[in-house]
């Protein structure tokens, strides 16, 4: 059930996003397949009225039961989506990284929230204001196809995670993480996840001890290296190979 998500990084440092705010959304919008086709002056007009969001701590963007309001381009961090089981444990998808669009499906939809959606710490994002958007999609349908396919492959990624988190053992559910992080990350970090063990251990549904004993056991196994908050997966074939045997 494997949709890769497409990147559109813009490559700037944070430090210059302020200032180059409107610059920085023209590039982000005709760098993005939906948007590119569309004639400047609409792109220039849609540009002019997106901000720069920063979030030094984890941040609840938008709470299920409600709408949100924005559509976001990460430049830094992620975003991902929180939950609760029954039995009350916090679980959390592997976040959208930089480069990519991570709210298409919740900005086009009148049902509300059925996640929670957060910013990780450290993220930068270009937001733009949802209506507009919607305005722009209805104004040239052209790009409808495009949307719901975007929207589709980022539901893909949440069924994965959802359906294998409820069939596979501890061991399989963080190889299966790894491999959908890698899918959602910046491609600038080949095959890098900027992942903390407690997130592992969220998004996988164990404890952080189980998930730290997990990540040594595949590292001696050669599926990947662990770092300061990034894991490198260096054998995503053979960890892909290790999750679907669980199947």
């Amino acid at each position: 059930m494997e949709a890769n998500v497409a990147t559109t990084t813009i490559g700037v440092e944070s430090s210059d996003l302020e200032g180059r705010r409107t610059e920085l959304a023209r590039r982000a919008l005709g760098a993005e397949p939906i948007f590119a086709a569309l004639p400047a002056p609409v792109l220039d007009r849609v540009a002019g009225l997106a901000r720069v969001e920063r979030f030094h701590t984890a941040t609840l963007l938008g709470a299920s039961g409600t709408h949100l309001e924005m559509l976001r381009y990460v430049v830094q961090g992620g975003i991902t989506m929180r939950t609760r089981t029954v039995s009350g444990v916090e679980s959390s998808m592997p976040p959208f990284a930089a480069g990519q669009w991570a709210t298409w499906g919740p900005c086009f939809s009148d049902v509300p929230l059925v996640y929670d959606y957060w910013a990780l710490a450290g993220s930068v994002f270009i937001a733009f204001p949802v209506k507009p958007i919607k305005s722009l999609a209805t104004s040239h349908p052209q790009i409808y196809p495009l949307i719901v396919n975007a929207i589709m492959i980022r539901f893909h990624s949440l069924l994965e995670w959802a359906v294998y988190a409820g069939i596979l053992d501890e061991e399989r559910r963080i190889a299966n993480v790894l491999l959908l992080a890698t899918r959602l990350a910046d491609k600038r970090a080949a095959l890098a996840v900027a992942l903390t063990q407690e997130e592992v251990a969220r998004m996988a549904q164990c404890s952080r001890q189980t998930a730290n004993r997990i990540l040594r056991s595949l590292e001696a196994r050669g599926f990947l290296e662990r770092g300061y908050r990034q894991i490198r997966i260096l054998d995503p074939d053979g960890l892909a190979r290790f999750t679907h045997d669980g199947l």
